[in-house]
């Protein structure tokens, strides 16, 4: 295995013989790449990248892909940019090895457009430059994982999302925490400005919140007008102070609403898992919504465990 880091890379043939050769950034071609998820609970999902390295593992905190399955090891391969303007793919020592179009690789090996990438269980399509494979394969991405209306992720995306943080937990033996958060009183704003304006206001409370929230912890409408928020390695304790903070800066901001005398507040409930718990993933969303109906029941704009 060899250093991204490192000046020389000895690169050996893809899998793929026929594939046309990576383009050299100093032709003017865009280098950008992702990685395609093709099945698994994250299918749809593309992973950019340009010159950062993209690491592939199954539950390692520094992996910037997760690896479905048992079989993938915890830092399983490393896709990182050559110095030739090529995408290199490396094997990190994995138990049962990465594979480029069903030959298992050796040594660093380039990727071109096209290639199927396999790291345990979970499959890829590799997919290089801007052209029309890149900006299909974004923009079903998109209508998987995004709500229209708001911007946040999806429910789907919510539900597979928290299925792998649970099952990551487990191994790592850390916390999981998640807020489940409403918006006071909006039938009322439904009904006295009207849908379109209740669209507005779910899409600025949504614009709030994710920039209330760390980078890792995405944001996804569960429903009507209500989000839940993943925290991965968050205590209970700490999930409790995100949620105080989310509801206060709802409170001292305006959302661009076009309604005039219009105060926003919201309701958190907050519910964790433990290092060691086998709670699933319906009974910690249960246990989310639990609190927050006694969070309703208290008044709202309030916070409840």
């Amino acid at each position: 295995m060899l250093d991204p880091e490192s000046s020389v890379h000895p690169l050996v043939p893809a899998g793929n013989p026929t594939s046309p050769a990576p383009k050299n950034p100093a032709s003017g071609v865009d280098t950008r790449a992702i990685l395609v998820h093709l099945d698994g609970l994250l299918i749809g999902r593309c992973h950019e990248f340009l010159d950062e390295p993209l690491q592939l593992g199954r539950g390692h905190r520094s992996v910037d892909v997760l690896l479905e399955g048992r079989i993938a090891s915890r830092r399983h391969a490393v896709i990182y940019r050559h110095l030739e303007g090529c995408h290199v793919i490396d094997d990190l020592g994995s138990r049962n090895g990465t594979w480029v179009n069903n030959t298992r690789i050796q040594r660093p090996t380039p990727l071109n457009n096209g290639d199927i990438v396999q790291a345990g269980t979970s499959c890829f399509r590799f997919v290089s430059g801007k052209g029309s494979e890149a900006i299909f394969f974004r923009q079903i991405q998109d209508m998987l994982i995004y709500d229209r209306t708001t911007g946040a992720h999806s429910r789907g995306y919510l539900d597979s999302s928290l299925r792998m943080e649970l099952a990551r937990s487990r191994r790592m033996g850390a916390w999981l925490s998640l807020l489940f958060i409403d918006v006071d009183r909006f039938k009322e704003v439904n009904s006295r400005y009207g849908h379109v304006a209740g669209d507005r206001v779910l899409s600025g409370v949504c614009r709030i919140l994710r920039d209330g929230l760390r980078r890792s912890a995405p944001l996804s409408r569960f429903g009507g007008d209500e989000f839940v928020a993943l925290l991965p390695d968050s205590t209970l304790e700490a999930a409790v102070t995100v949620a105080q903070r989310l509801r206060c800066l709802i409170t001292q901001s305006a959302v661009s609403t076009g309604c005039s005398g219009l105060i926003l507040t919201i309701s958190v409930g907050v519910a964790s898992c433990e290092p060691g718990s086998l709670l699933s993933s319906e009974s910690l969303l249960e246990a989310g919504a639990e609190a927050l109906r006694r969070a309703k029941a208290a008044g709202g704009n309030c916070v409840e465990i």
